[in-house]
């Protein structure tokens, strides 16, 4: 019975402590550039750091805290870009040491996220990934433009009849032909 208790405190230190102070991780998709290139050259990187504020608990608090939306949004910018400072404020000063020594640049803070953005050479995004404070290192998201469509009216939005485009487009007209008419109804 005694090597029981043993046991359950292992288990329990293997499973919150642990990983508690072990560093982030690197992404697949940047694991796979990082062995693309000379470990000279930098790559743009997105470095999500622990310790952010809670969505869940920062809603709460807005939700009972302040009455109006105006309220709630300057606090709850206030807040984010608070904590964001504060977790944020040892790897920035990484970041600018590993700068001025040629193994950084492009060092951008992104307070909503609680992450910073740099190119990084690849043997330092190794290092900083061993971090405590990083979550995850990860390539930037490629922001990507959507194709034009052709101008004119869709098939969809072409009138018929006497039922407007839209009202086609939501299936109004066969919920009509069914009976449903709206009667009774109040819309706000």
């Amino acid at each position: 019975m005694k090597h029981f208790g043993y046991i359950y405190r292992l288990i329990l230190l293997l499973i919150f402590v642990i990983p508690a102070v072990s560093g982030g991780e690197i992404s697949p998709d940047l694991a796979e550039k990082i062995k693309s290139i000379s470990t000279e050259q930098k790559i743009g990187v997105l470095i999500v750091l622990k310790d952010g504020i809670s969505s869940i608990r920062l809603s709460k608090r807005m939700a009972t805290t302040y009455k109006s939306n105006a309220e709630r949004h300057r606090e709850g910018m206030a807040l984010l870009k608070a904590g964001a400072a504060q977790s944020q404020a040892d790897m920035i000063t990484t970041l600018a040491t590993l700068k001025s020594r040629g193994g950084a640049g492009n060092i951008k803070k992104h307070w909503l996220i609680n992450a910073v953005s740099a190119d990084i050479s690849a043997p330092e995004i190794a290092s900083l990934s061993e971090r405590q404070d990083v979550l995850e290192i990860a390539l930037p998201p490629q922001v990507k433009t959507i194709a034009p469509v052709e101008s004119g009216v869709s098939a969809v939005y072409k009138q018929t009849d006497d039922v407007y485009p839209n009202l086609t487009a939501i299936g109004a007209d066969e919920a009509w032909a069914m009976g449903y008419d709206g009667e009774g109804s109040i819309v706000c």
